[in-house]
């Protein structure tokens, strides 16, 4: 008896030593990275969550110095990848996973939206968005780029888990053939060398497209690209392989192979003649090896070993005199996150106990301050280098639940959106959030650029914008309120009866109301003067003002939409399509077409010229009660429950993005 559960046991060790080791597939992109400014004096740390739940991201300027926070750029939609600084320090450049809503939804269940790259540019001063390029293709799963010393060359990796169902034909029993589907799964994996201005592919890199399905997906890996400090060489894992590769060309210049272990991080010295890789070898315990190469003639130079120890990271020195390890290194009691220092000329290994149960994924050397920017688990310090004590810590903002739940995918909520607005540039876009206060986003990125909160006034019965202000009427009054600033102004008016409905001219010098009696009245903002007064006889649900201020569009309780001439009076003109209580009137830039949007859940776009809807926006959760078109007339923001904006593109209809 006790022989053979000796012979199981080994049989056991046998078998778990015998299987082949697989490279582990990246399934998610990091909670937190970071990025050192060419001169040193700025670290950009992203933080972010690629979970279905919650998607958001971020990104924090620091001064390296004093650990001062300088600003916060928000606006990701979705996991941040990989971040630099450019050449000049003057930008933040991203890349990151963009989400993109197919429709509106409302649960998980109701999910339908695409996953794309991104490749985004931030002025590094203002935290503002500059521009962005689409990277990779829709359905991306991961991404990872590298950034040449020049800084106009991007080494970009992009995976997809794709797959197809495939017709099987199968003997069955008694020789009777049946056939069924099989679904196949396929793993592609591409390194392509892109230019940094245009996001085109600079050069075909060999063997950079790979493709692998079914039971060999696990062999679809490539990680970790790094350039050679000259720019001319680039390095990445492929699968147990080590690639090198002639930038200029695209051929391969070198592959180091059969390794004992996995390769998991890579480091080219300074002046380019060294290259180092570590491997990890799997199983009962974490070793590793970490082997230094010259680059030229592929000759092994040094080797170090370690025992359960999880190597992350390698960085040289700026002088190259040493190689920086960061690992997780367990001695027999507890795991602990650690920097090892590999002295090259005297061969000597120094090690530094850093963060308990956190590896040490990334480092990077600031040879003006004698200190080293480490990243152990979320914590990303500054270190000095001689004691390695910690001298500045970078402690995450604390967190806007604002933030996190604007980037949700599926936040449910009563509150809806009021009096939404394009700002003058089209670059914000504005709302009310009844108990909340006024919420600005970047139209660009969808990110929050302003929150004014607001304490709870005596019932507001109408709210309407013009972009910079929106105006609130109350039974008492009417206030504009500047959507930057908050500062709010009374408006001088003498309203016998309570307003129903209230339209804002885009210039925001005239002003039109409606009361419960069905009477509209225009007027002037700086005076308070009533210029113009008509009687339509109906309840009044929403109004509108042209751009000329001549048309006057009126949503009346039977649901359909009068057009008046501001001048004369009421046109021989009504549009009928809407089913139920129409909230929301605005019209083009142009002056030649109007919005509505109503109880019904929809938008509807009409052509002025000759009263017929051109175009119904389906897919609100809840009712539309606001409307705005951007100054080019090329977007309609509407606004709707769950504290949602939706942007839709006029000219095709499509679903632009839901701002939350």
């Amino acid at each position: 008896m006790c022989f053979r559960i000796t012979l199981c046991l080994l049989l056991f060790v046998v078998i778990a030593y015998s299987r082949p080791v697989y490279p582990p597939a990246r399934s998610g992109a990091p909670n937190v990275t970071f990025a050192v400014s060419p001169d040193g004096q700025t670290i950009a740390i992203a933080r972010s969550s690629g979970g279905a739940a919650k998607r958001y991201g971020r990104v924090e300027l620091w001064k390296t110095k004093n650990g001062d926070l300088l600003r916060t750029i928000t606006g990701f939609n979705g996991p941040i990848w990989s971040m630099t600084f450019s050449r000049d320090g003057k930008s933040v450049i991203t890349v990151s996973t963009e989400y993109r809503d197919l429709k509106i939804q409302s649960s998980v269940k109701n999910s339908s939206e695409t996953a794309g790259a991104e490749l985004t540019w931030w002025d590094a001063q203002s935290g503002e968005f500059v521009k962005r390029l689409p990277l990779g293709e829709e359905g991306i799963a991961t991404a990872e780029a590298s950034w040449s010393p020049s800084g106009d060359l991007m080494a970009f990796v992009d995976r997809y888990g794709r797959g197809h169902y495939v017709t099987v034909e199968d003997p069955g029993a008694f020789n009777q053939r049946r056939s069924y589907q099989r679904w196949v799964s396929v793993e592609e994996v591409n390194l392509r060398l892109l230019d940094m201005h245009s996001g085109e592919r600079r050069v075909k890199v060999e063997s950079g497209q790979q493709s692998y399905s079914d039971q060999v997906t696990y062999l679809g890996f490539m990680a970790h690209p790094v350039f050679s400090a000259d720019g001319k060489l680039l390095a990445a894992v492929s699968g147990r392989d080590v690639h090198v590769w002639n930038v200029a060309t695209g051929k391969k210049f070198r592959t180091f192979a059969k390794f004992n272990g996995l390769p998991k991080a890579i480091a080219f010295s300074p002046d380019g003649q060294l290259i180092a890789v570590a491997a990890i070898r799997s199983g009962m315990t974490r070793n590793s090896d970490i082997i230094l190469w010259e680059t030229a003639t592929g000759k092994e130079v040094k080797r170090v070993t370690g025992k359960n120890d999880d190597v992350s990271c390698l960085q040289f020195s700026s002088e190259g005199r040493a190689l920086l390890i960061g690992s997780l290194q367990y001695d027999g009691k507890v795991l602990m996150g650690t920097v090892k220092v590999w002295a090259l000329r005297e061969n000597r290994l120094g090690k530094y106990d850093v963060q308990e149960g956190k590896a040490v994924t990334s480092l990077v050397h600031l040879p003006e301050q004698n200190a080293v920017v480490l990243q152990a688990g979320a914590d990303v310090e500054i270190r000095d280098v001689k004691t390695w004590r910690v001298l500045r810590t970078f402690e995450p903002a604390a967190d806007d639940d604002r933030e996190k739940t604007r980037q949700s995918r599926f936040v449910l909520s009563s509150n809806h959106a009021e009096a939404v607005g394009f700002s003058k540039d089209g670059r914000t876009v504005s709302a009310v959030l009844p108990g909340e206060g006024i919420r600005s986003w970047d139209r660009r990125t969808g990110g929050v650029r302003n929150q004014i909160p607001r304490e709870a006034f005596e019932e507001v019965t109408a709210t309407a914008s013009s972009g910079d202000f929106i105006a609130e009427a109350t039974v008492k009054e009417v206030r504009l309120v500047n959507v930057v600033s908050g500062v709010q102004t009374v408006v001088p008016l003498r309203m016998p009866n309570r307003v129903s409905a209230i339209g804002l001219a885009r210039d925001g010098r005239s002003l039109v109301t409606a009361d419960d009696e069905g009477v509209v009245q225009i007027w002037d903002v700086s005076s308070g003067e009533l210029k113009k007064t008509f009687e339509t006889g109906q309840e009044i649900t929403a109004l509108a003002v042209d751009p000329t201020g001549q048309l006057l569009a009126v949503a009346r309780a039977d649901h359909s939409i009068g057009l008046w001439n501001v001048a004369t009076g009421p046109l021989k003109v009504e549009l009928k399509k809407h089913n139920d209580v129409v909230n929301a009137l605005a019209f083009s830039p142009d002056g030649k077409t109007i919005a509505s949007g109503g109880d019904d859940r929809t938008a509807i776009l009409w052509d002025v010229a000759t009263a017929k809807a051109t175009r119904t926006l389906r897919g609100h959760d809840l009712t539309v009660t606001s409307l705005a078109f951007s100054p080019d007339g090329r977007l309609l923001a509407s606004a709707s429950g769950n504290a949602s904006v939706v942007l839709w593109n006029v000219s095709t209809g499509k679903l632009d993005r839901v701002l939350r």
